[in-house]
This record gives C-alpha cells, sequence and structure tokens, in this order.
C-alpha cells in the first residue's frame, strides 16, 4: 500500500489530532499489530473473572447492570489504546473468550438457581404438607372445643333454668305462706263474724237449737242462723192470706220452704198444689190455671184447673219469672180480686186459696228491662223471703245435708251404712256447689249407686276441680236480689265475638244478639274479671286476650279498669274482706253467679294491698 502523507497543522485541535491518526492507521493497516500474550491474556481474564464473579454474586438486576459496566469499561479500555497507543489490539479473540466464560457464568448461575428453587419447593412441600396436618390437628381441636362449649352452654342453660325454677318454688312457697297466713286471718275473722252472727241472731229466736229441730220436721236440714231466721219468717207469715214471694237461686229448696208454710197454715189439710210455670204452653195456660167449659174449644170437654184444685189449700207458682207479658195480666186479677174464669165461661169464679210464688229471677230488673209487669211486682212484694245459696251457708249445713242424702239413697237402694272419708267430706265442704241443693243430693245418688265399698271417697263424688268457696254466713241485708240463670262459655265466647265484631259497642252488640244492653255489660264484666285473675292483675294483657285486636286494646284496657276500680269504692271502708265481698255482691247483684269466683279473688288481692 502506498504511503500516505499527511500535512499536520500546529493548530489543529487534539480530537482532530485523534482522528487523523486513527484515519492514518486504517489506510497505513498499522492497527493490525500484535500485543503481547501475557497483556491479552491478563486483558481476558481479567474482564472474564470480573464480570462472572459479578454475576455470580450479584445474580440480579444489580449484577447484570454491573456486567453491563465492566463490558463498556472493556471497550473503552480498547478505545483508549487505540487512542493512546496508536493502535486497535485484535480483540475479537478476547471478545469471544469474554462473551463465552459470560454465558458460561449466566448458564452456571441458572443452573444453580434451578437447583436452588428445586430444593426450596421441595423445602415449601414438605412444610405445606406439615402446615395442613398442623391445620387439621387444630381443626379438630377447635371443633372439639366448640363441642365442649357448647355442652357446656347447654350446662349453663339448664342450670339457669333449674336456678329459675328453684326460685319460682321458692317464690310459690313465700307466696302460699303469705296465703296460708291470710287464709287463717280470714278464717279467724270469720269465725268472729260467725259467732257474732250466731249471737244475734240467737237475741232474735231464743233457742236455735229448737228451731233447727222443728225445720228438721218439715224437711229442712240447717244450723246456719240465716235460714233459720227465714224459717222463723215462714212460721209467722204462715196464715196470712198475702202471698209469699220466694226468691233464691235455681236449687236452693224454695219448694220445701213453701210446703213448709202450708204445713204451718191453717190450710193444711188441704192440698198443696205445685204449679211450675214455664213447663206450661203459652196457649193452655189459661186452661190449665183456671179450667175450662166443656166445647169450649176443640176437644175440650170441661175440667177444672189448678187454681180449683188448690181450692182451700195453698197453690204454689213456680218460676214466675219465665212468664210472658199477656199471661202475667191474667194472673194479677187473681191476685187482685180472687176471681176467676173457666176459659168459654162468663161466670166470674171466686178463688179461696193461698198464693206462695218463686223466682230465681231479679224481678226488680225484669221490671226495669220491661219484660216483668210492675203492678204485678208490686202486688208480689207483700210478703219478699230470700232463700241463701248452699255456698253462703255455714258449712256444717254442707256436712247435715250430705249424710242425710247419703243415708237416704242407702236405704233406698238397701245398701249398708254409708259414710264419707275425710277426703269426701273435705271436697263437699269446699265445692261451691252452683247447683246448690239439687246438685248435692244428685251427686251423692249417683255416689251410692255407683260406690264399690262402704266408704265414699272424694273420686266417688266425680266432682270437677273446681276452685273452692269459702262458706260463710250471709247478710240479711244483701239477699233481696237473684242472680240470672247459669250461662255457658259457649254463650260467652258468642258474645265476646260480637263484641269484637262491633268494636266493644254495647248498644250494637245488644241489637245484634236480640238483647238488653245491660246483659252484654254484665256479661263483659264478668269476663274482664276472670281474664284479670287470669292474668294476674295486668291490664294489658287481660285487654289484649279479650279485644284479640290491637286497636281496640285500649279500649277494652279503659273498660276493664273502670270495672276494677268499683269492685271497693274509695268512699267506702270495710272491716274485713268478707263485709267488702257482700257488699260487692249487693252492688253487683246483676252480675252472673259464675263470674263471682274471679271477683272474690280480685277483692281479696285488692283488700290485701291496700291493708
Amino acid at each position: 500500500m502506498k504511503d500516505k502523507i499527511i500535512i499536520l497543522s500546529p493548530e489543529m485541535s487534539e480530537a482532530r489530532l485523534a482522528q487523523i491518526h486513527m484515519l492514518n492507521a486504517i489506510l497505513t493497516e498499522s492497527w493490525l499489530q500484535q500485543i503481547g500474550t501475557g497483556a491479552e491474556t491478563f486483558i481476558v481474564l481479567f474482564f472474564s473473572f470480573s464480570t462472572t464473579w459479578t454475576l455470580l454474586l450479584f445474580p440480579n438486576r444489580k449484577g447484570v447492570l454491573t456486567a453491563l459496566g465492566f463490558i463498556g469499561v472493556f471497550i473503552a479500555l480498547a478505545i483508549s489504546l487505540q487512542t493512546q497507543l496508536g493502535l486497535i489490539l485484535p480483540v475479537i479473540g478476547m471478545t469471544l473468550v469474554f462473551a463465552g466464560s459470560t454465558v458460561s457464568a449466566g448458564l452456571f448461575h441458572a443452573y444453580i438457581r434451578r437447583i436452588q428453587s428445586s430444593t426450596h419447593i421441595a423445602t415449601l412441600q414438605r412444610n405445606l404438607s406439615q402446615l395442613h396436618k398442623e391445620l387439621m390437628r387444630k381443626e379438630h381441636h377447635a371443633l372439639s372445643l366448640v363441642e365442649s362449649l357448647t355442652e357446656a352452654r347447654l350446662a349453663e342453660q339448664e342450670s339457669v333454668t333449674r336456678l329459675t325454677q328453684l326460685e319460682l318454688a321458692q317464690t310459690e312457697v313465700e307466696t302460699t305462706r303469705h296465703q296460708l297466713h291470710a287464709i287463717e286471718a280470714e278464717l279467724k275473722i270469720l269465725r268472729k263474724h260467725t259467732a257474732e252472727t250466731v249471737e244475734e241472731s240467737s237475741r232474735l229466736t231464743p233457742d236455735l237449737d229448737s228451731l233447727s229441730v222443728e225445720c228438721q220436721t218439715f224437711g229442712i236440714l240447717t244450723k246456719d242462723p240465716y235460714v233459720l231466721k227465714v224459717f222463723s219468717d215462714i212460721k209467722k207469715a204462715a196464715n196470712s192470706f198475702s202471698p209469699i214471694l220466694l226468691l233464691g237461686e235455681t236449687g236452693t229448696g224454695k219448694e220445701v220452704f213453701a210446703q213448709a208454710a202450708h204445713q204451718l197454715s191453717d190450710r193444711a189439710r188441704r192440698p198443696f198444689i205445685p204449679v211450675n210455670m214455664a213447663a206450661i204452653r203459652p196457649e193452655l195456660f189459661e186452661s190449665e190455671l183456671f179450667g175450662h167449659i166443656k166445647g169450649a174449644f176443640t176437644g175440650a170437654i170441661g175440667g177444672k184447673g189448678y187454681v180449683e184444685a188448690a181450692e182451700g189449700g195453698t197453690l204454689f207458682l213456680d218460676e214466675m219469672g219465665e212468664l210472658s207479658l199477656d199471661l202475667q195480666a191474667k194472673l194479677l186479677r187473681l191476685l187482685e180480686n180472687k176471681t176467676f174464669n173457666r176459659v168459654g165461661e162468663a161466670h166470674t169464679r171466686q178463688a179461696n186459696v193461698r198464693i206462695l210464688i218463686a223466682t230465681n229471677r231479679d224481678l226488680k230488673q225484669e221490671v226495669e228491662q220491661g219484660r216483668f209487669r210492675e203492678d204485678l211486682y208490686y202486688r208480689l212484694r207483700s210478703i219478699v223471703l230470700v232463700l241463701p245459696a248452699l255456698r253462703e251457708r255455714i258449712p256444717e249445713d254442707r256436712r247435715l245435708l250430705a249424710e242425710h242424702f247419703l243415708q237416704h239413697f242407702a236405704n233406698q237402694d238397701h245398701r249398708d251404712v254409708l259414710r264419707l272419708n275425710q277426703g269426701a267430706l273435705h271436697t263437699i265442704m269446699s265445692y261451691p256447689w252452683p247447683g246448690n241443693i239439687r246438685e248435692l243430693k244428685q251427686t251423692l245418688a249417683q255416689a251410692v249407686s255407683l260406690a264399690e265399698t262402704n266408704i265414699l271417697s272424694k273420686e266417688d263424688l266425680r266432682l270437677s276441680e273446681n276452685r273452692t268457696v269459702p262458706g260463710g254466713v250471709p247478710n240479711l241485708s244483701t239477699q233481696q236480689s237473684v242472680p240470672k240463670k247459669k250461662t255457658t262459655s259457649q254463650n260467652d265466647d258468642t258474645i265476646l265475638t260480637a263484641l269484637r265484631q262491633h268494636h266493644f259497642d254495647m248498644q250494637a252488640t245488644a241489637q245484634a244478639l236480640h238483647c238488653d244492653r245491660s246483659t252484654i255489660t254484665q256479661r263483659l264484666k264478668g269476663l274482664g274479671y276472670e281474664a284479670l285473675v287470669k292474668n294476674q292483675g295486668d291490664f294489658a294483657l287481660a285487654a289484649r286476650d279479650l279485644a284479640n285486636d290491637e286497636s281496640l286494646e285500649d279500649l277494652v284496657e279503659q273498660k276493664l279498669r273502670e270495672y276494677e276500680a268499683n269492685l271497693l269504692p274509695v268512699r267506702k271502708r270495710y272491716q274485713s274482706v268478707e263485709e267488702a265481698i257482700v257488699d260487692c255482691r249487693r252492688r253487683f247483684k246483676n252480675l252472673p253467679d259464675r263470674y263471682f269466683p274471679a271477683v272474690e279473688i280480685l277483692i281479696r288481692d285488692r283488700f290485701s294491698s291496700s291493708v
């Protein structure tokens, strides 16, 4: 190659001079000079060793950047050697060696990383397996703890329940103890009151024992001072020509007292004709009572009536309250003028009979409600005698009557002497006897017929477990009213349903049921008292039971509070609970009798709380 001459000027810059030197080296091929083997080997080993260990020591981004730095240094060094020494190293071999060592280092590092990853994965799998086993063990332990906790909670609940039951039992024991003390106190007061009443009656009738013996001759078994007082009044009025009105519940013995009045009179030798007014058909009333002549109606053959049959004796008209208004007018003439006409006869006949009348209705209320003639009512009030219910008589009367009926039915059935055990006697003494003497008689008749032994037990009586009503002496001034007939719970349900349908509007309910407003009012009052007893005096709960409608509860609760407030008037002061009960019976004379057990419970609670 031809030599090239390049003229250098002293004014040229160093960079320009470097470019000229490099161009000169290329043109003259002077860059193909060899460096020493040692130097080349040193350069390659140094950079290869540095790059390899950099990648091995820092197998991450930092190591790669460092290796790239070494490569950059290597290139810069080559350029620097060319610039400074005026030659270009034969770096291809060194570069291949450097690249090979770098790749080998990378592969080796990747292999090491793979081995390490495999080892780490195996380690993680072993740890995962152990953790899984540990998790299963802990889950099993947790389930065991949950079961134990559940059992502990159940045991705790059972303990709380038993503790609550124990507390309730203790409360009931305390309540029973208080009730027992209250009953003992009331019994003491009652005995004192009974003794005072007997003493007072003794002043009225000097010899109660002889009067009681005399009563027995007429079939009246009693030692009750009030009943003996009624018998004494019967004796006094026996020969009076005025009618006697006997009031009392069904089964109290009104007909027995009527027979006693007849036998005590100067008419005892003449007939005693009892007539059940409720059993006579209205269209046959005149014919049955006054008689009829032949041809008076189809098939009439002529005959006497009850009035003529009782000529010179006593005519006992029972169930007078059941008589309709038009028939009451026909009976009024007989009572006023003692005259009558047979059916179909124009001739007026004179009646020579003593008339006794009985009813279990409150005739005064019947008059107010337009179901009984006022003039007839006042005509019958000449002599009024009230027979107390069996539960209102002293307990000794129940024992006397029970023993009498027991012996009567034993003789009738040709049985040996029968007697009552203590349980049966206690039941008879404590049972309220809503059917009065008649119910007691029929109960003992059944017991005698079905008894297998000569000693009757409580089970032989076959009485339902009703709440007992303590026997006591009735107040003479409170016996002028008689409760209406007992109604069934089905009737109560019917009335309560109608009240709910008419939103407890008394007038609308009465019109729907075709009865008077006072009947509905008294029935709701009785149901209210029973609901208060059932709910232990809680007005809200009692109103909820009766209303069965949230929108009506406030209205019903207001009525209940009004009814309950009237039990014991604020203006009155009572000496004992029995006095309060007797006064309540007098004031609530139109309330059906079957509600009075609830009334008595409420009065006793009110009385005890006020004391």
